[in-house]
């Protein structure tokens, strides 16, 4: 994020809030958007698509307890080209 320059903009960039929207903040915006999905189709009743929708969450949520080491591993492969 980018708060101009100088010592204000550093102590605005370390808040506690910020902090937790730069790294969970893509997570909560997909996740709200597998949760809506999942209740419009449950109730629907197409749990097919229901399903689709839990399981995007699910995986989603692994996949990004591991981002930096799945970001690693792609890195890595690059560099050894």
């Amino acid at each position: 994020m980018s708060f101009g320059e100088g010592a204000e903009s550093e102590r605005i960039e370390s808040l506690p809030v910020n902090i937790f929207i730069g790294n969970w903040g893509a997570l909560i915006v997909v996740l709200l958007a597998c949760v809506t999905g999942t209740y419009l189709q449950l109730n629907r009743n197409l749990y097919s698509q229901a399903k689709s929708f839990l399981l995007t969450g699910i995986l989603l949520i692994v996949i990004y307890l591991f981002r930096f080491q799945i970001g690693d591993v792609v890195i890595s492969i690059f560099q050894t080209f």
